[in-house]
């Protein structure tokens, strides 16, 4: 399955998962699915895949699904983004078969200068999780 919309393009390699990236970098704000649709087929959007956005300089906010894999390199030289919305637990970096550290996914910059967007309730979670190197979180119910 690929399907491609006028931003990203989802891909699955089966078990009912979809990985996610950019189709262009034209937009300033994404939103990544928790769910895509393709020959009335549904799949769980499991991963923003390997350098997903890197390279994309109009980029500046992102909201995705929580428990999400965010893979090596998915954000890496993206210097206008400014704001992570996270919709539940904290995203897992990398995964069991492509491990990889937060560091590997992000600029340095970024855990200065990106605001993380968060359930209030699941704001511990963070804190315990490598999510916790960014520094400006927003807590919202």
């Amino acid at each position: 399955m690929r399907e491609d919309s006028s931003y990203m393009i989802s891909e699955s390699w089966g078990g009912g998962l979809a990985t996610m990236r950019s189709a262009n970098h034209d937009e300033t704000t994404v939103e990544i699915p928790a769910k895509v649709a393709h020959d009335g087929f549904k799949y769980k959007v499991d991963e923003v895949t390997f350098n997903a956005f890197r390279g994309d300089t109009r980029l500046q906010a992102v909201i995705m699904p929580g428990g999400i894999h965010v893979m090596k390199d998915a954000f890496k030289s993206c210097p206008n983004l400014r704001d992570i919305y996270i919709k539940g637990a904290p995203p897992i970096i990398g995964n069991e078969q492509w491990p990889t550290v937060i560091e590997d996914v992000f600029d340095s910059t970024h855990f200065s200068t990106v605001r993380i967007h968060v359930p209030k309730a699941q704001r511990a979670a963070y804190a315990a999780s490598p999510w916790h190197r960014f520094r400006d979180y927003v807590c919202y119910e």
